[in-house]
């Protein structure tokens, strides 16, 4: 569980950004739902503390690109960058996979 209330805007932007989600979203009692304009705003400070130029709306699409992904993928040099890219290749193409605790380990998915 994350345990800095006064970021937690900023991981549930990041957060979206991995889930590839149309607008940044948060978890509530009823579920997901979307952030509101001031939270997002509150969150993209946090976000540009360390990414001056952090835009959700171009980075989104960035991400949704499997081209892009197949690239980065190859690229990466770190096992924890290919593990992210995996994950959202697998988000992002809603693929079958037979091996459902590979399926969790990959995804952070719990097994059906």
């Amino acid at each position: 569980q994350y345990t800095y209330p006064s970021e937690t805007n900023a991981f549930d932007i990041l957060s979206s950004l991995e889930h590839l989600y149309d607008k940044p979203s948060k978890k509530s009692d009823d579920g997901l739902i979307d952030m509101d304009d001031s939270e997002i705003l509150q969150g993209n400070q946090i976000i540009e503390e360390y990414i001056n130029d952090f835009d959700y709306d171009k980075i989104l699409p960035e991400l949704k690109n499997n081209d892009n992904l197949k690239r980065w993928y190859n690229e990466a040099t770190s096992s924890i960058d290919k593990l992210q890219i995996i994950r959202l290749f697998l988000n992002l193409n809603l693929l079958e996979v037979e091996n459902q605790v590979f399926l969790s380990f990959i995804s952070n998915r719990k097994i059906k």
